[in-house]
């Protein structure tokens, strides 16, 4: 089993909150892994295709600076049938378009706090090299979060077959970092946030 986490790709456009009462009501979902579709309202953001003079693509996955991630409507039709069971699509504002969020609502407490290196960093925890109990994360999972609790700086956690369903679709805009891999001995090294 691998299991990876979300990294942003540079030269691609990122979605912001459009106001301050956007941006709080989108984190308000922070650490709730409830599904909250039936009283979702969806808030406004923005793309950003600039990056000094540079003009930024825009991709399929889009970024933000969290390690959310927001999709157009080709990457849902990629991913929705993968991780259905794991996720709600709840709709974003992009001008006159829709772009979706993946809200994660599968909680799994895998993680191996005994043997995961870490950091501390704002009172969060920051893996360097992750340890998970294989045994806790149904065959199943596409992808999951972890408890909110543990207060991990990263806490969505992505499973070799949603990555590789996302990269054999060509889906553009986030690339994945391989955490974790039950058939190595030492775990790669996960560089700070």
């Amino acid at each position: 089993m691998r299991l990876y986490k979300l990294d942003s790709a540079e030269e691609f456009a990122w979605v912001e909150s459009a106001t301050d009462e956007d941006s709080d009501y989108f984190h308000q979902i922070y650490g709730d892994a409830s599904r909250r579709a039936d009283d979702w309202v969806a808030p406004h953001f923005i793309l950003r295709t600039t990056l000094g003079r540079q003009n930024l693509r825009i991709p399929d996955l889009h970024s933000q600076v969290t390690s959310d991630m927001f999709l157009n409507d080709r990457a849902r039709a990629v991913i929705e049938p993968v991780a259905r069971e794991d996720v709600e699509f709840l709709p974003l504002r992009l001008g006159d378009e829709v772009i979706w969020f993946m809200h994660v609502v599968r909680v799994i407490d895998a993680i191996d706090l005994e043997h995961t290196e870490r950091d501390r960093s704002w009172g969060s925890i920051d893996p360097r090299r992750w340890a998970f109990r294989e045994e806790a994360i149904p065959a199943d999972v596409a992808v999951f979060r972890l408890p909110p609790n543990q207060r991990f700086i990263d806490p969505y956690i992505y499973t070799e077959g949603l990555v590789d369903t996302i990269l054999d679709a060509g889906l553009t805009g986030r690339e994945f970092q391989l955490i974790w891999d039950s058939d190595l001995d030492t775990q790669p090294f996960v560089p700070p946030f």
